[in-house]
């Protein structure tokens, strides 16, 4: 089993709401689809469109499923969680009183990028965000047996 990078797996997090992603653990290497994919019959239902590269992943993970775990799912990350972390923590009682309301109902994950967009927040929210998506990532390598390592970062 070769090691990951959690930077790698952070990336691919970011889009997991559209995608469904496997990491194959002997190359390192990542295997993606669109989440409407539930195996090669979805593929073929439509004739008039056949995805190429998502059938060879259907069946990449389907002829070695041993050798692929899936990335967290939406459900297991719990970005409603994570937003209501960040607002809980604010110093300013009008920004976290606006965000815990824009949590509130339907339609909350843009009313809340908006929120945050319109207090400043935006540079402290995604690092915040990015420091919970790299523990949720840490967290899944080792309840997988998975692993990892960080980038270092060079000076340009």
């Amino acid at each position: 089993m070769v090691k990951v990078y959690v930077e790698d797996i952070v990336g691919k997090l970011e889009k997991i709401d559209m995608w469904k992603i496997y990491l194959n653990i002997k190359t390192g290497s990542f295997v993606e689809f669109q989440d409407d994919y539930n195996g090669a019959e979805d593929i073929f239902a439509d004739d008039t469109h056949i995805d190429e590269a998502a059938l060879e992943n259907v069946f990449a993970i389907e002829d070695n499923w041993e050798e692929y775990v899936p990335l967290p799912s939406p459900y297991d990350m719990d970005e409603h969680t994570i937003m209501k972390s960040f607002t809980e923590q604010l110093d300013d009682p009008d920004s976290r009183l606006d965000l815990l309301t824009a949590l509130s109902g339907n339609g909350a994950l843009q009313r809340f990028k908006n929120t945050v967009r319109d207090f400043g927040l935006s540079e402290e929210w995604q690092n915040y965000r990015n420091h919970a998506l790299r523990q949720i990532a840490e967290i899944w390598c080792e309840e997988n047996q998975i692993p990892y390592q960080y980038k270092i970062k060079t000076e340009e």
